[in-house]
């Protein structure tokens, strides 16, 4: 198994020992295989709840006058005898 830095070992055990209401040395030496794991009841661990945020309703897009639709090919497309870009 490769060895586990010092100082992140120490980093996960604080955070491990606060979240579990127990020492850091006691942690310490679990992750180290010098004794035993102790066991916590699933109850005495408080685990957040996540919060909803509604995110904001989308940006209103503007209505298009009809005046603005394309109704035709456009005239390169015409004299070229097609009805788009493609010459179809």
């Amino acid at each position: 198994m490769p060895e586990i830095p010092e100082e992140l070992l120490r980093r996960s055990a604080e955070a491990k020992a606060k979240a579990l209401g127990l020492p850091v040395e006691q942690i310490l030496a679990e992750m180290r295989g010098e004794a035993p794991v102790t066991e916590v009841p699933a109850e005495s661990v408080e685990v957040p709840r996540p919060t909803f945020v509604p995110s904001p309703p989308p940006p209103s897009v503007p209505e298009i006058p009809p005046s603005g639709l394309l109704t035709s090919a456009s005239p390169r497309d015409q004299r070229a005898g097609g009805v788009g870009w493609c010459g179809c």
